[in-house]
């Protein structure tokens, strides 16, 4: 959706004041008379909401992927400390 020359100063506006300011002002409805603003800080809470939650499940899969590499890590040290005990009984029985 195109932005109009206003929305793009409210934009920035709400950019600059923060996620929690904007919904401070919406609920005491103090800053906001205007209609089309107060929808469009709606619509712009809804865009903050939707960034935050992808930016949320990109850290999930980020943190998963973390975890398995550790624990692949540790298996491939587990093995190799077996293999070389293995190789230290070889080497002492012979």
């Amino acid at each position: 959706m195109l932005e109009t020359p206003g929305e793009a100063e409210w934009r920035a506006e709400f950019d600059d004041a923060g996620e929690q300011e904007v919904r401070d002002r919406l609920s005491k409805l103090a800053h906001m008379n205007h209609q089309p603003q107060r929808q469009f800080a709606y619509r712009w809470l809804r865009e903050q909401d939707q960034q935050k939650k992808a930016r949320d499940q990109e850290i999930y899969r980020y943190t998963r992927l973390t975890l398995w590499a550790a624990v692949a890590a540790v298996a491939v040290g587990f093995v190799g400390v077996i293999v070389g005990v293995i190789g230290v009984l070889v080497a002492w029985l012979h």
